[in-house]
């Protein structure tokens, strides 16, 4: 991922992975770094082939309605919610 922040676990999340629960919006292109601030609860952006997936620990879609709004570049294509063990595929 092109961007990871460090979050404390909790011994109720010990052996499940840094997040219980994973929000992740899947966009067409890539994101500028213009200084829009992501939430606290964006933990990773990871790029590919033109695309955006933007990894949350709790819902975000408001978030990511004013990012589109403010990156014209940026389209909604879908959004997943899982555990960090069907992310890991070991679920």
């Amino acid at each position: 991922m092109d961007r990871l922040r460090n979050q404390p676990n909790n011994q109720e999340n010990a052996g499940v992975g840094p997040h219980p629960e994973l929000f992740i919006y899947y966009l067409k292109g890539r994101l500028k770094p213009d200084g829009h601030s992501l939430p606290d609860s964006c933990i990773g952006n990871w790029e590919e082939d033109g695309f955006s997936f933007l990894f949350f620990s709790a819902p975000a879609q408001g978030e990511i309605n004013k990012l589109i709004s403010n990156q014209p570049q940026l389209t909604y294509i879908n959004s997943y919610r899982m555990s960090y063990e069907q992310w890991q595929g070991t679920e």
